[in-house]
């Protein structure tokens, strides 16, 4: 499937440089019905300013996420964590793609589920690195704006 929609685009091409649209329709066509049957997906990174972790109860780890910036600049972060457990506790820090941190550790609880600062960085990917110790089910999300 994917070498037939590479050579309809070679075709598209060529038809669009002689001014021909019939054959852009077609293919816009052939690619959503391949997505819609699953014959073709479509690359995509991290959802913009937003990601999140679930940890089942009983979770004690160590781990990370990635997270897309789309903002440069001063760029806000709200970390925050969903928790029935006063006896959750996560630390989080953040390390730009170079791998240097941007948000020292912070420590997130049933009792102090969010945190609320600004960077200064570029639009990219951040890391969300984690240490969790969750009794029960616990999501922790990370927003930048």
């Amino acid at each position: 499937m994917l070498i037939l929609l590479h050579l309809l685009e070679v075709l598209n091409m060529r038809q669009f440089q002689n001014g021909g649209k019939k054959m852009k329709k077609i293919i816009s066509m052939l690619v959503v019905v391949s997505i819609l049957f699953g014959l073709y997906s479509v690359p995509v990174r991290a959802e913009n300013n937003y990601n999140n972790q679930w940890f089942n109860a009983g979770t004690n780890r160590m781990g990370s996420f990635r997270v897309y910036s789309t903002h440069s600049g001063n760029i806000g972060i709200t970390l925050k964590i969903e928790t029935s457990s006063p006896n959750t506790n996560v630390r989080v820090w953040i390390t730009n793609s170079n791998g240097i941190t941007v948000l020292d550790t912070r420590t997130l609880t049933y009792w102090s589920p969010e945190w609320k600062t600004t960077i200064r960085g570029n639009a990219g990917y951040y890391t969300v690195n984690y240490i969790v110790s969750a009794p029960s089910g616990t999501r922790l999300m990370c927003w930048t704006y």
